[in-house]
């Protein structure tokens, strides 16, 4: 942490949050969406329910454990 003019910086901490794309379509028309992975998990588990076929896409190059 520094200190410049009065003002407190701090380095931004580093989350385990990745960001995914979520993808599906409607009435023919390809939807998209940016949600952290597990929030997309849980909308794929919903969308599965309601017979939609979701995908979800990484942005990195290393998609988690869990979906490899």
């Amino acid at each position: 942490m520094k200190l410049y003019s009065d003002i407190f910086i701090s380095k931004p901490t580093q989350t385990n949050s990745m960001f995914v794309y979520l993808t599906w379509q409607r009435n023919g028309k390809q939807m998209k969406t940016m949600l952290e992975y597990h929030k997309a998990v849980n909308m794929c588990k919903e969308m599965e329910k309601l017979k939609v076929k979701p995908h979800i896409i990484f942005e990195a190059q290393c998609p988690p454990k869990s979906h490899s």
